[in-house]
């Protein structure tokens, strides 16, 4: 598939659609069967989201090791690969499922008082494409409208969020850290990619 680099000033986004229609049915109907377990794992420790997120328990459970983590990494890999990842790696994946009136507030993945920056990737899995995802380039929202299966690779400090869903169909997304050189202690935050 055609891989695209959105060049805006300092900021690279590459984004490339790595996964079919039947991969998203499956990944989509995963995330909500495992959510209401995933969320007996722990509190929601974000407050960008709902008060009852998903996305609040990015800590408690990674997606790579999880039934569909070999269908995750297959594709997920090969794009990282591609754009020239330095392993070891490690990687921390999490859904997000927002249903009417949610989103999430502008955030970026890195922490402002640690300067530690890594990888962070999207990928719209289910949901009205046209919420999109706005991004702060040159201090304004630019809206990148979601196609079904598309992963967008960009730098931990680049301020991003999604606004709130107004409509019944919930939109479902992963998300990944990916930190390069490196394997962090946490085992159930962190998958390893050493290969």
């Amino acid at each position: 598939m055609k891989q695209k680099t959105v060049n805006i000033d300092n900021f690279d986004i590459i984004k490339e659609v790595i996964f079919n229609k039947q991969e998203l049915n499956t990944i989509s109907k995963f995330i909500l069967k495992k959510e209401d377990y995933i969320k007996s794992l722990g509190p929601s420790i974000y407050n960008g989201t709902s008060k009852d997120s998903l996305t609040g328990r990015y800590n408690v459970y990674n997606f790579l090791n999880s039934e569909i983590g070999a269908l995750l990494k297959n594709k997920i890999f090969k794009f990282l690969l591609k754009n020239k990842i330095n392993l070891p790696a490690s990687i921390q994946c999490w859904a997000n499922t927002f249903r009417n009136g949610e989103g999430i507030s502008l955030h970026s993945h890195c922490d402002p008082n640690d300067y530690t920056k890594f990888k962070c990737l999207n990928i719209f899995i289910k949901g009205d494409p046209n919420i999109g995802t706005y991004f702060i380039i040159n201090k304004k929202p630019v809206k990148h409208i979601s196609k079904p299966g598309e992963i967008m690779l960009f730098n931990s400090d680049l301020k991003h969020y999604v606004p709130k869903n107004l409509n019944n169909d919930i939109r479902i997304s992963i998300a990944l850290d990916v930190y390069e050189r490196i394997l962090l202690k946490d085992n159930v935050r962190f998958y390893h990619w050493i290969q």
